[in-house]
């Protein structure tokens, strides 16, 4: 880790010290963190992340173990025709497994979409992820209550493509994830002895990508995905 770099999260842990409790136990008992703050805490993250994520026209949908079919199930509403997902990635297997078949499509509002996994060079499959009617799928690493905020750690096995590029982009967020605020997360992250280091490629996801340069008319899908759905599972 570079020197710059070091000096900006010590910096960060000083804050944390001289404006509240950092520990755990200390955290608790004022309720600052979503991680150890309790249940009145948790919810009051989660209303104030649903108020903020809503207001940048993000949309939240409640899910349980379930949550492969229910994706399945929106993606066919939408008329999407292909999921991309990384196969290795966390959650890979358990929604190539969950994942309806295409015979389920007649008990849906459309087609089952194509799961497709992500396992090609750009290059090989770059037409393909261009396509009209595209989403990808990617999990987050925890949620920013303050501004609706998304945190994605990209990798090898769920590059950062697969939220950057279809035109849907949908997300697996723990419910317990949520933190009021970025400097928690990052004071919450520093704190932990076997982190390890953070990603140059660390994205911040607020809403779906948008842009109001030509008129003050604001506009959906510029630059990346028109929309942005978060699924939010809360327990295992």
């Amino acid at each position: 880790m570079s020197e710059a770099r070091e000096g900006i999260l010590g910096r960060l842990l000083a804050t944390a010290d001289a404006s509240g409790p950092a520990s755990p136990g200390q955290a608790a008992a004022d309720g600052r963190t979503a991680t150890h703050g309790g249940k009145a805490n948790d919810d009051s993250n989660l209303d104030e992340f649903l108020k903020a994520l809503e207001a940048v026209h993000g949309e939240v949908h409640r899910v349980g173990t379930d949550w492969p079919e229910v994706i399945a199930e929106m993606l066919a509403a939408a008329r999407v025709d292909q999921l991309w997902y990384g196969a290795n990635s966390p959650h890979g297997a358990q929604l190539q497994a969950r994942w309806p078949s295409p015979s389920a499509g007649s008990e849906l509002a459309g087609a089952v979409p194509r799961l497709k996994p992500f396992d090609k060079s750009i290059e090989r499959c770059r037409e393909a992820l261009f396509a009209d009617r595209s989403a990808g799928f990617t999990s987050a690493q925890a949620a920013i209550a303050e501004t609706g905020t998304l945190i994605l750690w990209p990798g090898p096995a769920e590059p950062r493509t697969l939220s950057l590029v279809p035109e849907v982009h949908c997300v697996l967020l723990e419910q317990s994830r949520i933190v009021p605020t970025l400097e928690d997360w990052m004071a919450d992250y520093c704190q932990q002895a076997d982190r390890p280091p953070l990603p140059t490629n660390l994205l911040l996801i607020t809403g779906p990508s948008k842009s109001a340069d030509i008129e003050q008319t604001l506009t959906f899908g510029v630059h990346g995905p028109k929309r942005l759905i978060v699924f939010l599972k809360n327990g295992n």
